[in-house]
């Protein structure tokens, strides 16, 4: 076993020196972690366009930049550091006059110490794929960090989806584009990631991930009127739901009934409590064994131009098994300009069900929501 500090200076015997491979290994403390002890996630250093493939005419244009490629050709062999510090071309070969193909460019490290190829470099290459009806873009090399694949098709120009996935320093937030990208990562308890699709941080407790902000599931904001609006498939990822709306209808009335139904439920199984604020006067109200829950109010047409409703519906633990599913709603209405014509409102309800909710469907007791209405259903952890 070679234990290895650096850096210390030697006391001029010679007794301390460093090899190439020597450093690898320590610099793997600084490092995101990869799938040996002594090995690092394999990426490119995030922000900017660094190592970013494009493409004009019959050229691959490959950005300057910085990146680690973890060879993994021994569990010892840590990775290796790549800069390429002046932007490379490579030629684009021609295309097939009959089927697409894809083409790759990946960076690559040779190291003759480990591998044999008999060269000792790193490169920016380009692999052509295989003509095809359904192309796939081309197995990779060894010691190779995909960057981009092109399609290069049978006429007209090519176009470039980027491939290049990220690596920070050790304990360092790593971006990840999707949740396919984050389930491929060599997690550990305490890493963070930053999920660009969902926008929201999440980290690894070792065997899942919670998110420490709330996630949008879905938006929908009504181009055209509609009757109901449904949020359906919901993920039983987090511990709450959390439904943002504001929204008007258009029923020639000052307002009408909001409903809310789960999983498609219209049987009489939803109780509610509502209790409202309007200039000095406090009201409460009961519904009983409803075929929707009621969730508040929306205004109506013969409401002034701009008057609407806002409702912010929470589930509290919606995946679980044991209870009925409790609802709390804080909403306002706004009915006019004077004085009364404003509404503060708080609602609590019930659903008759332990079933884990995966749908939520909001509809008006008459009419529709008018275009624009707005409707966001969020995930809490």
């Amino acid at each position: 076993m070679v234990v290895t500090a650096w850096m210390i200076d030697d006391p001029g015997d010679g007794t301390v020196e460093y090899s190439a491979l020597r450093v690898r290994q320590v610099l793997s403390a600084l490092l995101a972690p990869g799938a040996t002890n002594l090995g690092a996630r394999s990426g490119v250093r995030p922000g900017g366009t660094g190592l970013r493939v494009t493409a004009s005419g019959s050229t691959a244009t490959i950005q300057t930049g910085a990146c680690v490629v973890d060879a993994a050709v021994t569990t010892t062999q840590a990775a290796y550091l790549i800069a390429s510090s002046a932007t490379e071309t490579r030629t684009i070969p021609p295309a097939d006059g009959t089927f697409n193909r894809i083409d790759s460019v990946y960076a690559r490290v040779y190291d003759h110490a480990v591998d044999a190829s008999g060269q000792r470099k790193a490169d920016i290459e380009y692999l052509a794929g295989t003509p095809s009806s359904t192309p796939a873009a081309p197995t990779l090399p060894p010691r190779s960090l995909l960057l981009g694949d092109l399609l290069v098709p049978t006429t007209g120009p090519v176009a470039v989806t980027d491939r290049r996935r990220w690596t920070v320093a050790s304990g360092g937030i790593l971006p990840v584009r999707d949740q396919a990208e984050r389930d491929a990562v060599d997690a550990y308890d305490g890493l963070a990631v930053w999920r660009q699709d969902r926008k929201s941080l999440e980290v690894s407790d070792g065997s899942g991930y919670l998110e420490f902000r709330p996630a949008k599931i879905a938006e929908n904001i009504l181009g055209a009127a509609a009757a109901s609006v449904t949020f359906s498939s919901i993920s039983t990822t987090y511990r709450q739901l959390q439904l943002w709306v504001a929204a008007r209808g258009d029923a020639p009335l000052a307002f009408v009934e909001t409903i809310l139904r789960i999983n498609g439920d219209t049987t009489a199984s939803y109780d509610s409590q509502q209790i409202t604020g309007k200039s000095a006067i406090v009201a409460a109200f009961e519904n009983i064994a409803g075929s929707g829950l009621l969730v508040g109010e929306t205004a109506g047409a013969s409401t002034p131009a701009g008057s609407g409703s806002v409702h912010v519906i929470n589930i509290p633990w919606y995946r679980g098994t044991l209870l009925h599913k409790m609802v709390t709603v804080s909403h306002g209405l706004i009915l006019g300009t004077a004085s009364g014509s404003f509404e503060s409102k708080h609602w609590s309800g019930r659903w008759r069900n332990t079933a884990a909710v995966n749908s939520l469907t909001l509809l008006t007791g008459s009419g529709n929501f008018v275009a624009g209405s707005s409707f966001a259903l969020y995930g809490l952890p």
